[in-house]
């Protein structure tokens, strides 16, 4: 199952996951098969999403 995040993540769509980060998100989550939202924008080339999810605080 994927969440808001990764489906955002893997396709790219860096406002909607500024949205979903200012809603908190968790962007630590992973799919059943281990993978992160930050690794799905690492995988498919997608700098600025990157950027986002690196610079996240985490509590």
């Amino acid at each position: 199952m994927s969440t808001p995040l990764m489906c955002a993540a893997y396709k790219g769509h860096d406002k909607i996951i500024q949205l979903l980060l200012k809603w908190n998100a968790d962007f630590n989550i992973q799919n059943k098969n281990g993978f992160t939202p930050l690794e799905f924008a690492i995988t498919n080339g997608y700098h600025k999403v990157v950027d986002l999810l690196l610079n996240q605080k985490k509590y």
